[in-house]
This record gives C-alpha cells, sequence and structure tokens, in this order.
C-alpha cells in the first residue's frame, strides 16, 4: 500500500513538472491582430499587427515606438544595421536599415502554425498564367485566387511588400505586390 501511494505521488510530480517545464496548460491568447500566440507578445502588437503597422521608410525610432521596446543591434557595417525585436519565444521582428538609402527591410518571424487560415493554390497556373503574360493582379484578385484567404505580410521594402500563404498540405505561396501599384510582380511557392 505504502509503495502504490509513494508511486502515485511520484506520478503526480512527474506530470506537474512536465507541465512546468513544457508549457503545456498555458493559455494561448489572440490579442486580435490575426494570429493565435503561445505566449503575450512584449510589445504593443503580435507579430501580424507589428507588420501591418510598420513602414520600410520608418527610422530605427519609429520601429521601436511602434512594436513598443528597443530592438537589439544584431550586425553592423558601413551600409547597414540590423536590428531584432523578441515579440515572443517564437516571434520576433528584424529590421535592416541602409544608412545609403534611409530605407529599411522589414522581415516577420514566426512558426507556420500561428497561420491558422488556410489557402487554396488549385488556381495557381492561373496565377502563373497572368504573370507570365504580364497580366495585372492586384492583391485583391490575388486574394480570391486563393480561396478569399488574407496574406501574412512576410516582408516590406520600399519597394514591395511579400504576403505568404500556407496551404493544408504544408505548402506555401509567396506574393510580391508593388508598394505603388499594389499590383504582383512575382509569385514564388511549394505546393
Amino acid at each position: 500500500m505504502k509503495n502504490k501511494v509513494l508511486t502515485i505521488l511520484l506520478c503526480c510530480i512527474l506530470l506537474a513538472t512536465m507541465f512546468i517545464v513544457t508549457g503545456c496548460g498555458e493559455k494561448s491568447e489572440d490579442n486580435g491582430n490575426g494570429g493565435e500566440q503561445q505566449s503575450q507578445s512584449k510589445g504593443k502588437y503580435d507579430v501580424f499587427g507589428c507588420m501591418e503597422k510598420l513602414d520600410a521608410t520608418m527610422k530605427l525610432e519609429q520601429v521601436n515606438e511602434v512594436i513598443g521596446f528597443e530592438g537589439t543591434l544584431k550586425s553592423e557595417t558601413d551600409e547597414y544595421k540590423v536590428y531584432e525585436w523578441d515579440l515572443t519565444d517564437k516571434t520576433s521582428i528584424s529590421a535592416q536599415f541602409h544608412t545609403k538609402y534611409n530605407t529599411a527591410t522589414i522581415s516577420a518571424n514566426y512558426p507556420n502554425e500561428m497561420v491558422t487560415e488556410k489557402a487554396d493554390f488549385s488556381k495557381w497556373d492561373e496565377i502563373k498564367g497572368k504573370l507570365n503574360k504580364r497580366e495585372d493582379i492586384t492583391y485583391d484578385e490575388f486574394v480570391k485566387l486563393v480561396g478569399g484567404v488574407q496574406g501574412k505580410i512576410d516582408k516590406k521594402t520600399s519597394s514591395s511588400t511579400t504576403y505568404k500563404w500556407l496551404n493544408d498540405k504544408g505548402g506555401y505561396l509567396s506574393g510580391y505586390f508593388d508598394v505603388k501599384t499594389n499590383k504582383c510582380t512575382m509569385a514564388t511557392g511549394r505546393f
């Protein structure tokens, strides 16, 4: 009887330790910016909300203000400085500030499982055909062609915004859209 009680107590302690160490039972949150997170963002927004609000013409101070805290300098040369903002254990924003051009390349880093709405890539041949013929495809038209699913902003530069879509088979599709015209200039992926 004593061994049985000791075994049950030991199992309970091991289970409790497992929940603490792995984070099982941690409440997932959705702060309304388009993605579920495993933990609360250290910034004002989650990774997707930050990308919506950031612009490639912003200075470091403006990016810090939008995100809600100062970024960490990761590397530096005469031509650029790279900063990173760790929002959660699994998400971050990185920005490469080009000193010569006074612009930035801003990128989102997040696990694919944060993208819960899956796109339909069955019209890829139509997208590819339009692009090959140099026909205009606006972002809204592109969204219709992938099943009405909004893309997640993956990268911003002074000339383009890159959106990413995922499908339920583990594939992805990236569309590059001109900042001025909002038209697709290129699309790549793995289906």
